[in-house]
């Protein structure tokens, strides 16, 4: 049996491949998982401490949503103007980044982190907000202050990474207050 050259596929045949491709598409479409979905799971695992570090678009997709959904700045900060939500104790922050949330820009608030250790040598700080960056060397039994700027968007994320010299796995902390200002 042969087939001619010129023979074209069958009605049947094109309509199996279209409702394939479709089915395809629809759970290709469907798979990825909602956003809000994927900020709720990402902020308790920052609470429970873990999660230390975002990556670029997780920090995107926070402060997005926090432009987006104004209430869920005050859910995450239990109604306070300004606060940290990764894991901490009091301030305490056990690790090399931490994250913060700035409700309003009113009252002003002055960032302040240090090191709750005598250190061998001198850390880096560096406050990220969408807008502005501030970078510190902070020498033994110092401390860093700096009063968040007020130029939005709000509500804000506040990035804050603490990295010491050592690339060992020494483990050391910080005390990390946003403190109101008048």
């Amino acid at each position: 049996m042969t087939i001619p050259y010129r023979a074209r596929p069958g009605a049947g045949f094109i309509l199996c491949v279209v409702v394939v491709s479709g089915a395809i598409a629809f759970f290709a479409w469907g798979a990825p998982s909602p956003r809000l979905e994927k900020l709720w799971q990402l902020q308790v695992e920052l609470s429970a401490g873990q999660r230390t570090r975002l990556s670029q678009s997780e920090r995107e997709l926070l402060q997005d949503t926090l432009l987006r959904y104004p209430d869920f700045a005050e859910t995450l900060l239990g109604g306070a103007p300004a606060g940290l939500i990764s894991a901490n104790d009091g301030g305490l922050v056990r690790g090399r980044h931490a994250y913060a949330v700035r409700r309003s820009p009113t009252p002003r608030t002055l960032l302040s982190v240090v090191p709750t250790r005598s250190l061998r040598d001198a850390i880096r700080v560096r406050v990220r907000t969408s807008a502005a960056t501030r970078e510190a060397l902070i020498a033994k039994q110092e401390k860093f202050s700096w009063q968040l700027p007020d130029d939005g968007p709000f509500p804000q994320l506040v990035h804050i990474e603490i990295e010491d010299g050592a690339r060992g796995r020494r483990r050391w902390s910080a005390l990390v207050r946003l403190e109101p200002l008048p």
